[in-house]
């Protein structure tokens, strides 16, 4: 796509400048606040839109033409010459664009003609001004070897602005020395999930020392539980001889009165004689608890009837 007519009605200090016939290389030149920039300026107006009262920077409205705005004659290879005019209207202002075979349209076949081009990229590859110059005081000995690599083939300001922005995207992520990027907090996290892990390790090692520790003593509590089983059948064993004692003790005694009256003859009808003898033994005690009461009777009679003899008057 080539220019090759310039129609301007009304563009900040240009009001009806034209210039036609524009070669593949032309140079515009003069002195300061002639309207060089101004003049490109117009260029990305017409193909991009008027900016907006809301955007910064500078609008160039005309103060002398009733007027705002201008046309562009293009050449392509494809449509060949197309007049693009765009005047002050809604938004970005009101464009036309018309083909040499008569055609017409608006915003949507201008975007065709530019096959993709936008105001950034128009911007980076074919415009810059003084400001972007001044720029360059403010770049570093790498910054500048990166401007001048990149001269002449990408938008240079666009491209340092984005290396800057990654930068701080980097920065804003890890630094060898930071504490609030992401990064080097997750890498705190990390260590101090490590040094848990490693105790917690350690532990674990500890773990089966005490696990094997505790079946140990579970061996030993078994085997003392089973020993004290057996020492309580041992006690009630001896329990229960000890409350036999006294029976054993009597056992002795009369196997030693056995002994000292030797050997004895039971008769054979031994039985029912001490059956006999314990009935008359019976019998007899029964007697002699009786007299015993008589006997007292008669001594308290004898008794009472001395004492009324002692105090019988004479």
């Amino acid at each position: 796509m080539k220019i090759r007519e310039v129609h301007i009605y009304g563009f900040g200090r240009l009001v009806d400048f034209h210039m036609e016939n524009l070669s593949d290389l032309q140079v515009i030149y003069g002195e300061n606040e002639a309207g060089k920039s101004t003049f490109m300026a117009f260029i990305e107006a017409v193909l991009f839109g008027f900016p907006s009262r809301q955007q910064n920077g500078q609008h160039y409205e005309p103060k002398f033409s009733p007027v705002y705005g201008g046309r562009l004659v293009l050449e392509t290879e494809k449509d060949g010459k197309i007049t693009v005019e765009r005047i002050k209207g809604r938004a970005a202002g009101e464009v036309s664009v018309t083909f040499a075979d008569g055609r017409t349209g608006g915003e949507e076949v201008l975007a065709q003609v530019l096959n993709g081009l936008n105001r950034q990229m128009f911007q980076s590859i074919y415009s810059f001004n003084l400001q972007s110059l001044q720029e360059i005081r403010k770049l570093t000995g790498d910054d500048i070897s990166r401007y001048l690599f990149a001269a002449g083939t990408i938008g240079t300001d666009a491209l340092l602005s984005a290396e800057r922005e990654l930068e701080k995207e980097m920065e804003a992520r890890f630094k060898p020395n930071g504490r609030k990027p992401v990064l080097n907090v997750q890498l705190r996290k990390l260590q101090a999930m490590e040094k848990e892990l490693n105790h917690l390790k350690a532990e674990n090692g500890r773990y089966g020392e005490w696990k094997a520790r505790l079946a140990t003593i579970e061996a030993a509590q078994e085997e003392a539980e089973a020993e004290l089983e057996a020492l309580r059948g041992t006690v009630q064993q001896y329990e229960h001889l000890t409350s036999l004692w006294p029976l054993y003790a009597e056992r002795k005694h009369i196997k030693l009165q056995l002994a000292e009256i030797g050997p004895v003859r039971f008769p054979a009808d031994g039985i029912r004689r001490l059956d006999a003898l314990m009935s008359e033994w019976r019998a007899s005690t029964g007697r002699l608890s009786a007299v015993k009461k008589q006997k007292q009777v008669l001594v308290e009679k004898n008794g009472r009837r001395a004492a009324g003899s002692a105090f019988r008057p004479a």
